[in-house]
């Protein structure tokens, strides 16, 4: 049996009669408004939330901290290479890191590459 574009047209006119006024539609932020340092902290915030399954940038800059200063307290050098493999693997983290989650969902490079 086949069906009627017309009736499905008529369908969609009833309920839209029915539905009354419908709320406007919300309003974009745009981006065209955003100062230096606004950008700045939402690009900051979004390179902090960044993850490797549980391991986060900033865990990695706090491991790295803390293998800086039991070098300097015990000057071993394993501690110097731990704290140097904990930094580099921050700044892999940093960069290629999924998005965790956050208030801001905000895409810093598709709205740098737009421009």
């Amino acid at each position: 049996m086949p069906e009627n574009p017309e009736r499905y047209e008529e369908e969609i006119e009833k309920i839209l009669e029915n539905s009354g006024d419908l709320p406007d539609a919300p309003k974009n932020v745009s981006m065209d408004h955003i100062t230096l340092v606004e950008e700045l902290r939402i690009w900051l915030n979004q390179a902090v939330r960044r993850k490797l399954g549980f391991i986060s940038s900033v865990r990695l800059l706090i491991v790295t901290v803390v293998f800086a200063i039991l070098f300097f307290v015990t000057r071993q050098p394993i501690f110097a290479w731990v704290g140097i493999v904990a930094f580099f693997s921050a700044y892999l983290v940093f960069f290629i890191g999924r998005q965790g989650s956050g208030s801001l969902r905000l895409d810093f490079w598709r709205r740098w590459n737009k421009r």
